[in-house]
C-alpha cells in the first residue's frame, strides 16, 4: 500500500499538503545475540527485506543497500560479525572489523 493523503493534519505534520508513504508489512521479530529485539520490514508484495530496526539503537533505522535503485550510494564503513565470514567473501581489509557489534560508544564515522 502507497497512500499518498491530502490532509491538513500532513500540513501541520510535515510543512506539505501531501506526503507520499509505503507501508511496509509485515514486520518479524527476532532476539539478536545483544538480546536487543530487532524488527525486520519486508515488502507485502514481493516479500523483500527492505529496512530493520533495533531496539538497542531506537533513534536509527537500518534501510537494506539492496532496496536502492542505485547501489553505488553506498559505501559500506565497517564491518559487523567479522567472525561468521564465510572464507571466499573478502570485504575491504582496510574497514574497521568488530567481531561482533562494535561498541556503543564508538565515535561517528
Amino acid at each position: 500500500m502507497a497512500p499518498a493523503p491530502h490532509a491538513s493534519g500532513s500540513m501541520k505534520l510535515f510543512g506539505a499538503t501531501q506526503v507520499s508513504g509505503i507501508y511496509l508489512l509485515p514486520q518479524r521479530h527476532i532476539s539478536c545475540s545483544t538480546g536487543n529485539m530487532v524488527s525486520r520490514g519486508f515488502c507485502p508484495t514481493c516479500g523483500s527485506a527492505i529496512h530493520s530496526t533495533n531496539s538497542g539503537m531506537p533513534d536509527l533505522a537500518f534501510p537494506r543497500a539492496s532496496s536502492l535503485d542505485d547501489l553505488e550510494v553506498f559505501q559500506p564503513q565497517l564491518i559487523v560479525y567479522a567472525e561468521r565470514d564465510a572464507s571466499w567473501d573478502k570485504m575491504d581489509p582496510d574497514l574497521p572489523a568488530f567481531e561482533g557489534m562494535p561498541p556503543q560508544d564508538m565515535p561517528d564515522m
